[in-house]
């Protein structure tokens, strides 16, 4: 089983980003479990009470904690660099600030289309 995180703001987006998950899953015969969140300081409150995810996609503006402090949170305070991340956005320009964070990859939110 695989352990997935969906950290965005926008309900639509988490929703969205959970079905490509299930479709992926059904068709490959892979289990995952997935949570979502409404930003990223939820999922470190979870993370420090010991909750572990093998991927997380992760938006990057979010009003209380972005992304890309909860990319450093994770690999800087707890101290996990097997989480894998994908972060979300409807902008570029973060690549010098994701690179720091050792990310597996960089979604474009103008990708995830509702259903």
């Amino acid at each position: 089983m695989i352990r997935i995180a969906v950290v965005d703001d926008n309900e639509m987006i988490r929703k969205q980003v959970k079905r490509f998950l299930n479709t992926y899953a059904l068709k490959n015969s892979v289990v995952f479990e997935i949570y979502t969140y409404e930003d990223g300081h939820l999922l470190t409150l979870d993370i420090n009470h010991e909750m572990h995810f093998d991927l997380i996609y992760l938006d990057i503006e979010m009003p209380i904690q972005n992304g890309i402090q909860v990319g450093h949170w994770i690999r800087e305070i707890a101290q996990d660099e097997w989480m894998q991340i994908v972060f979300i956005s409807g902008k570029d320009g973060y690549d010098r600030k994701l690179f720091s964070i050792n990310c597996l990859d960089f979604l474009r939110k103008h990708c995830i289309k509702p259903a």
